[in-house]
């Protein structure tokens, strides 16, 4: 990450995420669980990461990975307990969050932009580590990582670089980076 000379902002490079390939990536990617009600406390599941709001509350997980919202849209009450605090640019995998998922000490990420990507951050790391994402208003989604798979469709990603306004970030969350 490097700072713009005005220091308001943040130039990332990140890998972008092509638009041919949203919709796919939209569908559940491992196994669907349909909680019977609303909800998903009902599974005693544990996972490796837990990666969203809800299904970071709800699941046990060694490592929560949270944006403060859900749905992109609800502002939820954000209690303010993080190890770690990244940027990560809608539709983008950026390198630094890349990076810092492979730390060892953290519990909790939160995340400045978007987490819906970091799943394949996760799996890059290694073969057979559990994660779980939250699907919209359905339910959540349970994935076995794959390297091979993770890099297939990294490859399709486009590198990039995005200048990242924190002044405007502050102001919709409250939260400084």
């Amino acid at each position: 990450m490097v700072f713009s000379k005005n220091s308001s902002s943040y130039i990332l490079p990140v890998l972008r995420l092509p638009v041919w390939l949203r919709k796919t990536l939209s569908t559940p990617q491992g196994t669907l669980f349909i909680p019977k009600t609303n909800a998903i406390k009902s599974y005693d599941i544990h996972v490796d990461f837990a990666i969203g709001d809800i299904v970071s509350r709800t699941l046990k997980a060694s490592i929560k990975v949270i944006d403060g919202k859900t749905g992109r849209t609800k502002n939820l009450s954000y209690t303010g307990k993080s190890d770690v605090i990244i940027i990560n640019p809608q539709g983008t995998l950026s390198l630094n969050s890349k990076t810092l998922l492979k730390e060892k000490d953290i519990n909790t990420i939160f995340v400045l932009g978007e987490e819906d990507l970091l799943g394949l951050g996760v799996s890059l790391e290694k073969d057979n580590i559990i994660f779980a994402y939250g699907q919209p208003r359905v339910g959540f989604v349970l994935v076995r990582t794959s390297t091979v798979r993770a890099r297939k469709l990294l490859k399709t990603f486009k590198p990039d670089i995005v200048v990242y306004n924190k002044v405007k970030e502050n102001q919709e969350t409250g939260i400084r980076p």
